[in-house]
């Protein structure tokens, strides 16, 4: 009998679709679709997010289940995620159920605490938990994210996304080291070339994506370009991504663009016309803007924390995050020496080899194999 195996993708119900979490969800679920013929696949989903193209085409073995979703407000999910779903498991008499996110949000999908099959949940990072007075400002956001760590320790087993995430989640005591695997992401996937709708850019132009999100430290990259714009020889603009404010205390505003909810399309031709990534986040899980830039041909320059040291390897300039003059004149560095520049390219383009979305779909599938019910 095959083994049944539930994906919950109810997270891409909160504008995930084209973030961290999207990217991860639609590319491991094609890469299953491409590497497993034999299990049998149940894709949980809300009425919501159930006509998303990822859900086109499925193979015979993929099936799309619409789960139960009342119109509670903020409530939505803590009832479905906590009352509904151990149920509707146990009703789809499914081995193991696979949840893609920790939400520190109690108003988004969840993980479920009443557990009634084995549990697997990746785990991307600790960020909130790291830096609280920016994301656990509400008491109640602080209480829930506990709640979900919690939920994380009951689950079966927990997939990491790097090294550096399994040994936070170790050493928080949130996982044994028995109870943690570590599966890298792939390389994201850009859909075919189109005709792309976006507002003028810049002829030439730094690059950094992340928004204002705090841990991806964009006051640093404003500053350190603020330093660049002193020079007066310097041409270059710089593009945000993601972002929604633009600075008012510095006297760069003409020279910085903003670009917030780009399609992966868009993405990828705001990239490939980029002469530089800047990504200098103070926290992060595994870092996928930096593969996405080296596939495009564009060299990077990332903080020099060990979740992105992971991610970049040698094929990256490495900076401390928090000196901006050490960044302005890394950025310097390569936008004026074409032989720098050309060799973080090349470099770039070996390293997103190492990364392939089949093999984090066979390391997930192992864990399926290993922790699912057995029959």
């Amino acid at each position: 009998m095959a083994l049944r195996v539930g994906i919950d993708f109810s997270p891409l119900t909160h504008g995930n679709m084209e973030r961290g979490i999207g990217v991860y969800a639609t590319n491991l679920l094609e890469a299953l679709t491409e590497a497993d013929n034999t299990t049998e696949y149940i894709l949980l989903a809300n009425r919501d997010i159930r006509n998303f193209e990822c859900f086109e085409n499925l193979p015979v073995n993929f099936r799309l289940h619409e789960l139960p979703y009342p119109r509670l407000g903020r409530a939505t999910f803590l009832y479905t995620h906590q009352f509904l779903l151990g149920s509707e498991v146990k009703r789809l008499k499914l081995d193991v159920l696979h949840c893609l996110s920790v939400p520190m949000n109690p108003s988004h999908a969840q993980i479920p605490w009443r557990q009634t099959v084995p549990t697997i949940v990746t785990v991307y990072d600790l960020i909130p938990l790291h830096m609280k007075e920016q994301f656990l400002r509400e008491f109640r956001h602080r209480l829930f994210y506990r709640f979900m760590l919690n939920c994380c320790r009951r689950a079966a087993h927990l997939l990491a996304i790097s090294n550096s995430t399994r040994d936070d989640f170790i050493r928080e005591g949130i996982a044994s080291p028995d109870q943690i695997s570590v599966i890298p992401l792939g390389t994201p996937k850009f859909p075919a070339p189109q005709q792309i709708d976006l507002p003028q850019l810049p002829g030439s132009y730094i690059l950094h994506i992340g928004g204002a999100d705090p841990q991806k430290n964009q006051q640093a990259v404003l500053t350190a370009f603020a330093l660049l714009c002193q020079d007066h020889s310097f041409k270059h603009d710089l593009v945000l991504v993601g972002s929604h404010h633009l600075p008012t205390q510095l006297a760069i505003e003409t020279r910085v663009h903003r670009l917030s909810h780009l399609s992966r399309a868009n993405l990828r031709s705001v990239l490939e016309k980029a002469s530089l990534l800047l990504f200098p986040s103070l926290q992060e899980g595994f870092g996928l803007p930096i593969l996405e830039a080296m596939s495009c041909g564009v060299p990077v320059i990332v903080s020099n924390i060990p979740a992105i040291q992971e991610t970049a390897g040698d094929a990256a300039l490495l900076v401390d995050p928090t000196n901006c003059v050490q960044l302005a004149q890394a950025a310097n560095q390569i936008l004026r020496n074409r032989t720098n520049r050309q060799q973080l390219q090349q470099l770039g383009k070996s390293r997103v080899q190492q990364f392939d979305w089949r093999h984090t779909a066979e390391q997930t599938m192992t864990i399926y194999k290993q922790f699912g019910r057995k029959k």
